[in-house]
C-alpha cells in the first residue's frame, strides 16, 4: 500500500474545500478496498481525525469511516449465532425472534453471580476519558 498516498489523503481530509475532502474520503475507501488487510490501521488513522478541532475535518472523518463500513461486510446476529457451538457444548445459545427486536441471543449458561464475584469493573476509565487516540 502506498502509505505516502494515504498520508496525503488523510491530510486532505483536513482541507478547507468540501469537494477535496469528499474526494479524499472516497480514495481512502478505495485504498482500503484494494488492501483489506490494512482496514484496521486505516480506520485508526481516520479515527484520530475525529478529535480534530475543525468541525469539517470531523465530519469528513466520520463520512470516511461510514464509507469504510459500507465497503466491508458486516456480520449479523444470526450469522454470529450460527457460528457458535450447538447445545451439546457448555456454551449453548439459542436465537429467537422477539417483539420489538430484530433478534436477541439467549445465553442460558450465563452465570451472573460468577460475573459479580470474579468479574472486573468495566466503568473505570483510568483518567483517560477524552484523550486523543494516537495512531501507531
Amino acid at each position: 500500500m502506498a502509505s505516502s498516498r494515504l498520508t496525503k489523503l488523510l491530510k486532505l481530509l483536513e482541507s478547507n474545500n468540501e469537494s477535496t475532502r469528499k474526494a479524499a474520503s472516497q480514495q481512502i475507501c478505495e485504498i482500503a478496498k484494494a488492501h483489506p488487510s490494512q482496514l484496521v490501521p486505516i480506520s485508526r488513522k481516520v479515527h484520530a481525525l475525529l478529535y480534530s478541532s475543525s468541525w469539517d475535518t470531523r465530519v469528513a472523518a466520520a463520512g470516511t469511516l461510514g464509507g469504510l463500513a459500507d465497503a466491508f461486510p458486516h456480520h449479523s446476529v444470526q450469522q454470529l449465532a450460527a457460528a457458535l457451538p450447538d447445545s451439546n457444548g457448555s456454551a449453548a445459545r439459542e436465537v429467537q425472534q422477539g417483539p420489538g427486536y430484530q433478534v436477541h441471543v439467549l445465553l442460558p449458561a450465563f452465570d451472573l453471580e460468577r460475573v459479580l464475584k470474579k468479574g472486573q469493573p468495566l466503568l473505570a476509565s483510568g483518567g483517560q476519558v477524552g484523550e486523543r487516540v494516537t495512531s501507531a
